[in-house]
Protein backbone atom coordinates (compact mmCIF):
# COMPACT_ATOMS: atom_id res chain seq x y z
CA UNK A 1 0.00 0.00 0.00
CA UNK A 2 2.88 2.43 0.66
CA UNK A 3 4.51 1.62 -2.29
CA UNK A 4 1.48 2.28 -4.37
CA UNK A 5 0.41 6.11 -2.13
CA UNK A 6 4.16 6.79 -2.88
CA UNK A 7 4.18 6.23 -6.81
CA UNK A 8 0.94 8.12 -6.83
CA UNK A 9 2.35 10.96 -5.45
CA UNK A 10 5.22 10.75 -7.29
CA UNK A 11 3.30 11.11 -10.84
CA UNK A 12 1.60 14.06 -9.13
CA UNK A 13 4.92 15.70 -9.00
CA UNK A 14 5.44 15.66 -5.02
CA UNK A 15 9.15 15.70 -3.83
CA UNK A 16 8.65 14.59 -0.14
CA UNK A 17 6.41 12.26 2.13
CA UNK A 18 5.79 13.13 5.39
CA UNK A 19 4.21 10.84 7.57
CA UNK A 20 3.43 11.41 11.42
CA UNK A 21 2.27 9.12 14.68
CA UNK A 22 2.27 9.15 17.92
CA UNK A 23 4.60 8.19 20.42
CA UNK A 24 2.56 6.40 22.75
CA UNK A 25 3.84 2.84 23.38
CA UNK A 26 1.22 1.33 21.66
CA UNK A 27 2.24 3.02 18.01
CA UNK A 28 5.94 1.45 18.57
CA UNK A 29 5.49 -1.04 15.68
CA UNK A 30 3.81 1.74 13.77
CA UNK A 31 7.26 3.63 14.82
CA UNK A 32 8.98 0.69 13.75
CA UNK A 33 7.39 0.41 10.18
CA UNK A 34 8.11 3.50 8.75
CA UNK A 35 12.28 3.22 8.54
CA UNK A 36 11.58 -0.33 6.96
CA UNK A 37 10.16 1.60 4.34
CA UNK A 38 12.78 3.76 3.94
CA UNK A 39 11.47 6.44 6.03
CA UNK A 40 13.85 8.68 8.33
CA UNK A 41 12.33 10.35 11.88
CA UNK A 42 13.21 13.72 11.88
CA UNK A 43 10.93 15.55 14.13
CA UNK A 44 9.39 14.86 17.76
CA UNK A 45 7.24 17.29 18.89
CA UNK A 46 6.27 16.87 22.53
CA UNK A 47 2.80 16.68 23.71
CA UNK A 48 1.29 17.49 20.18
CA UNK A 49 -1.42 15.48 20.96
CA UNK A 50 -1.75 15.04 24.59
CA UNK A 51 -0.12 15.47 27.94
CA UNK A 52 2.64 12.49 27.07
CA UNK A 53 1.46 11.95 23.84
CA UNK A 54 4.32 13.07 21.45
CA UNK A 55 3.86 13.52 17.49
CA UNK A 56 6.78 11.50 15.77
CA UNK A 57 7.24 12.72 12.38
CA UNK A 58 9.38 10.71 9.52
CA UNK A 59 10.19 11.99 6.28
CA UNK A 60 11.07 10.37 2.86
CA UNK A 61 12.11 11.90 -0.35
CA UNK A 62 10.08 10.23 -3.28
CA UNK A 63 13.01 11.45 -5.82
Amino acid sequence: MMAKVEQTLTINRARILLVETSGLPEYQLTRNFYPKCGYTQVAVIPEYYDEGDDKVVFWKSLK
